[in-house]
């Protein structure tokens, strides 16, 4: 048998209360004091389990009673959590410390009373447990016993001169936690005993809010008859009454406007208990509060009007009821349920009569949001109904451009089908064709090309959809242009970039082949005066170097900094390139603007390899 099975099958005898296995284990030489995998000693496991022969046993051969294991437990602890109340009075007998914590903060008498052992939590209480302790939230005795109800320990504790309003880290004394949990006993004893009714946590609530927001009808009608204020507000603005709203409770709710509180306040993002309904779709809560006079357009803005929340949750049914209540509804709304998908609000809110071309800040039409989220059904009722398909948004992009973007060829079909302009550019220039080239979006570029889209139109920055194309690497798409009259030396005027010097910053052997063959110009340079031969030894294409210098590129140009291909290759560390371009006459003399040379070049590069 193993040592592992060995050690496995000891610890499940302990746990089983076998006294003769560790009687066995220990007169073999076992370490009394040993733990588990999960650090926890014998007499740890020996208490949790509740076997008291062990403990006994364990203890006067020498265990040591305050072995913390894993968190620091001790045995003391873990015994008073699981209810062994003889093991506890066996523990403490033998000096096991009564006030031990673990890293929680949770030591033996908190963690009785939250367990529910109140007959041990008694017992420690009058050996002496600290009562004034409290674990690192800084819940204590009073708390726990308010939670889980104990009159007797509420009172015992006190009757110890225990400070009534004492807080937890979250501000909450032990009313706050006798209102959630619905102790109505605890919460009458506890203000009996001084409790502040009106006593505010972190967040601003009072121990009615959480009453309120658990439900605890019973609770919350006594603090409001023992004077808790229903005018207070938490720290986000918000009233009892939105609270009850919020969880849903109509009854609360209803009991609250008996006692005269403003149904339409609003907290501080401006929502009043209606918006918080539409929120949440809960159309019997919204009916009672417009029945009770919740006013349907009540809102600080836009985004919380219920009808807007319920457009935006496509809640068919509660939109036509607000709209029925007198809610006022405008062609925003029709985007969002456009943006969203809703084809059957989308439908309704044309019936209703809003604008189909509405469009807010950014130009955005209902049209165009459909468009950017691939809704085809909602896309296809818009222009049935009269959608214009050209309007732009504010950077001048129009429905075609982003269905050109997105890559969606049903949707572009249809827009140029229904009168879309194929050539319409954006504010930077780009046309659709542009924006399929770049995302490479092959059926849709040649759709355009079919629909007489401009080959050769450049965007502001003098890109053609050849230039974008060749930046993806789209070399199906490069083809297709070429084969369709695109120039392949059109330059673009921001960097005097080529399609040729773009596919060779990228390292595209393909595409480079292509723009040859069909006429590029290999002696092209950049607005800085950076050549192919540059980017080619930048980037250490020796395949591509040899091409370029047997086609008689220049091999010494120099750019703006002063530096050649050969420079360049010596700063990347290329070696291999730096000898071809030194045996096809590479100026190996040549110094920069910086003062940097090819032998310096190299000596870092060099340097940096040993240092690495």
């Amino acid at each position: 048998m193993s040592d592992s099975m060995v050690t496995s099958l000891f610890w499940e005898s302990v746990v089983l209360g076998n006294l003769d296995l560790l009687k066995n284990f220990l007169e073999k030489g076992g370490n009394i004091n040993s733990v588990n995998y999960k650090g926890e000693s014998i007499l740890l496991v020996a208490a949790t389990s509740g076997h008291l022969p062990l403990v006994e046993y364990l203890v006067e051969n020498g265990a040591d009673v305050n072995l913390a294991g894993s968190g620091k437990h001790t045995p003391l602890i873990t015994a008073s959590q699981r209810g062994h109340l003889e093991i506890v009075q066996f523990l403490l007998d033998h000096k096991a410390e009564i006030d031990s914590a673990t890293v929680d903060g949770e030591n033996s008498v908190l963690v009785s009373l939250a367990s529910g052992n109140l007959h041990i939590t008694e017992f420690l209480i009058e050996k002496g447990a600290n009562i004034n302790c409290a674990d690192c939230d800084g819940i204590n005795l009073l708390h726990i016993a308010a939670k889980i109800g104990s009159l007797k320990i509420t009172k015992v504790l006190l009757e110890k001169n225990l400070n009534v309003n004492a807080a937890t880290i979250e501000g909450e004394s032990a009313l706050f936690m006798a209102a959630a949990s619905g102790n109505l006993h605890i919460v009458k004893y506890l203000l009996k005993k001084g409790a502040d009714i009106n006593q505010k946590n972190k967040n601003g609530a009072t121990p009615l809010f959480n009453a309120v927001a658990k439900a605890q009808f019973e609770v919350i009608k006594y603090l409001i008859k023992k004077g808790a204020d229903l005018s207070v507000r938490d720290e986000l603005g918000n009233s009892v009454v939105m609270i009850a709203t919020r969880f849903q409770q109509i009854d609360i709710i209803r009991y609250f406007l008996s006692k005269k509180l403003d149904i339409n306040a609003q907290n501080d993002d401006g929502m009043s208990p209606l918006c918080i309904a539409s929120v949440f779709n809960n159309m019997l809560l919204v009916k009672f509060l417009l029945e009770n006079g919740a006013d349907v357009n009540n809102a600080s803005c836009e985004k919380w009007k219920p009808i807007y929340t319920a457009t935006l949750e496509g809640n068919f049914e509660l939109v036509k009821y607000l709209v029925d209540n007198k809610a006022e509804a405008n062609g925003k709304y029709l985007v969002v349920a456009a943006s969203r998908g809703f084809l059957e609000l989308v439908e309704y809110f044309v019936i209703l009569g809003l604008e189909v071309n509405y469009y807010g800040r950014n130009k955005e039409t209902a049209l165009f949001v459909a468009v950017c989220d691939d809704h085809f059904d909602v896309v296809k009722y818009l222009i049935s109904s009269g959608a214009d398909v050209n309007i732009a948004d504010d950077d001048g992009k129009a429905a075609l451009f982003m269905s050109a973007f997105n890559g969606n060829l049903d949707i572009t079909k249809h827009l140029v089908d229904h009168g879309a302009e194929v050539n319409m550019c954006t504010e930077d220039g780009a046309t659709p064709l542009h924006a399929a080239s770049a995302k490479g979006h092959f059926e849709i570029v040649k759709y355009l090309i079919e629909k007489r889209a401009n080959v050769n139109m450049a965007n502001m920055m003098g890109a053609t959809a050849l230039y974008e194309a060749t930046c993806g690497g789209y070399i199906n798409i490069v083809k297709f242009l070429i084969d369709n009259n695109a120039d392949v030396n059109i330059v673009a005027t921001e960097n005097h970039y080529s399609p040729l010097l773009a596919a060779v910053q990228n390292g595209y052997f393909d595409i480079i082949t292509c723009l040859l063959e069909h006429g590029a110009d290999i002696n092209i340079v950049n607005a800085h005066n950076n050549n192919v031969l540059h980017y080619a030894a930048d980037e250490g294409l020796l395949d591509l170097v040899r091409l370029f210098v047997s086609r008689g590129v220049e091999v010494n140009k120099v750019d703006d900094d002063g530096d050649t291909p050969l420079l360049w290759a010596a700063e990347s560390g290329h070696v291999e390139v730096c000898d071809f371009l030194k045996e096809h006459g590479a100026d190996t003399t040549v110094v920069n603007k910086k003062g940097a040379t090819v032998d310096t070049f190299l000596a870092s590069k060099l340097s940096q390899l040993y240092q690495s």
